[in-house]
């Protein structure tokens, strides 16, 4: 068995401005995006939400994507107090996904399915941002915690604000991070990369 791996365009996801950050210009951004399905796990990211709000008030967090569970999740979000500080932003089109990771301080993957590898998480690590993901799955392929990426045990609510928390209160930690993420992304997830496995598995 060979495997290749989705290969990012490093060009078209890449540190950058944001226009979106000049709305969220006094607070730190949390970021997911996914379909908003109960397997996915973002009941478990706002739990955690409530805990690192409580200690990092200047925190905000969007959640992007669309599905069954949105309405669970605005009800849960009402319920722990968190209206003013939470965001649902729907869908997000191909064109501005960039654009929503650039904003970021912290993005997030608090899934409890097992996923292949997610093109969320490569695209966020090629645009440098820290990421913070349920060690189920593919996900461990790209990240390697402590090292590009911070891993937690999926469903756990405590951990993940832990790590979260850990972020927003270390600027050197993240920004090495991220860097280090992008660096794996050009290193190993590129368009380039799975272009030369391809045609090496052919030539094979």
């Amino acid at each position: 068995v060979k495997t290749v791996y989705n290969g990012i365009d490093t060009e078209a996801f890449k540190p950058a401005e944001s226009k979106l950050k000049k709305s969220y210009m006094d607070r730190r951004l949390i970021l997911s995006i996914s379909a908003l399905h109960r397997q996915k796990g973002v009941q478990y990211l706002l739990k955690a939400f409530k805990g690192i709000h409580d200690a990092v008030p200047d925190t905000h967090l969007l959640i992007c994507g669309d599905g069954p569970h949105r309405d669970a999740l605005e009800r849960l979000t009402g319920m722990l107090g968190l209206g003013d500080y939470v965001s649902f932003g729907g869908r997000v089109s191909r064109g501005d996904l960039c654009d929503y990771y650039n904003a970021c301080d912290v993005f997030v993957i608090p899934t409890v399915r097992v996923e292949g590898l997610p093109l969320v998480e490569l695209e966020a690590m090629a645009c440098g941002k820290p990421v913070v993901a349920s060690k189920i799955g593919g996900i461990p392929t790209a990240i390697e915690d402590g090292v590009n990426g911070l891993l937690v045990k999926p469903g756990d609510v405590k951990e993940l604000e832990l790590k979260i928390r850990g972020l927003l209160s270390d600027s050197g930690l993240s920004v090495r991070l991220g860097l280090n993420a992008r660096k794996t992304i050009q290193d190993r997830f590129s368009v380039e990369r799975m272009v030369e496995d391809t045609v090496r598995v052919y030539g094979e």
